[in-house]
């Protein structure tokens, strides 16, 4: 009996460890319709929807084989729990709510506005806190493993971790006490526009079109997403974006990746 006894315990633990998840899914699409996290419903349905998918391809009865598969899904879905759970943190609030504000505004207009080609409202960019140095951007469909704070370990987990539900904008701690620091967001949501509105094309086709000295658009391609993304924020926030902007660029690391081949000042192209 003792052989036996063993291995069907272990199961029944592996299947209390999976209904758990799903247990917490249920309790965070509850959640999304209380005032605090209303906004982000969209999102929790969303990833909550690719959690479940991949609880599906488990076995009825989870075997011991299994462990990983079923914690590599808490690990990924605790990469989405825990950026939802700052939105209940107090002295983070504020700051939050007004980048995740912030991104809606801006985010919400520009997908309507090509909704003649055949686009649909989608998910907005979520605003998290990150230890990075500088604010960052994820797109909708990228792998966002390497984002992971210990990597996955099994197939499941990969998949999981293979695409993005929607786009995240990652933002350094710092900034969460200094409400200014939320503009830099505003240029991550450009890149977001570029990405989510398919906008690349006629970006290329406009830079091709500029009336520039020859070898300048060679120089300037490179640059194009981020010119595009300080314009998009320009016309957001006015004149506060590329004052902000300066203040971060002078703090940031100076020999900066990429800095040596930045356009010169002077360099600009003119549009027809």
């Amino acid at each position: 009996m003792a052989d036996q006894g063993c291995p069907q315990r272990r199961q029944v633990e592996l299947r209390h460890a999976r209904d758990s998840l799903r247990t917490e899914l249920r309790y965070w699409r509850a959640e999304a319709t209380q005032v605090t996290l209303e906004k982000h419903q969209t999102q929790i349905e969303r990833v909550a929807d690719m959690i479940e998918a991949a609880l599906k391809q488990l076995n009825d009865e989870p075997a011991a084989g299994e462990t990983e598969r079923i914690l590599d899904l808490y690990h990924v879905w605790d990469f989405f729990r825990a950026k939802l759970a700052l939105r209940y943190v107090e002295p983070i609030t504020g700051f939050l709510d007004a980048a995740d504000e912030l991104a809606w505004a801006m985010y919400r207009p520009a997908v309507l506005a090509t909704a003649h080609a055949g686009a649909v409202l989608r998910e907005p960019p979520l605003v998290f806190l990150d230890r990075g140095t500088v604010p960052f951007a994820s797109a909708r469909g990228s792998s966002y493993r390497d984002l992971l704070p210990r990597d996955v370990r099994t197939s499941a987990g990969a998949a999981a971790a293979s695409q993005l539900p929607f786009p995240v904008i990652g933002v350094p701690w710092y900034l969460s006490g200094h409400l200014p620091g939320a503009l830099l967001v505003a240029h991550e949501v450009g890149h977001h526009v570029e990405d989510d509105c398919a906008l690349t094309a006629a970006l290329e086709a406009r830079l091709a079109a500029a009336d520039l000295a020859d070898g300048r658009p060679a120089v300037w391609q490179p640059w194009l997403g981020e010119v595009f993304a300080d314009v998009v924020a320009s016309v957001t926030g006015g004149v506060a974006y590329p004052t902000m902007l300066f203040d971060a660029l002078a703090n940031a690391p100076t020999g900066g990746a990429g800095r040596e081949h930045y356009p010169r000042r002077g360099c600009a192209p003119t549009y027809a």
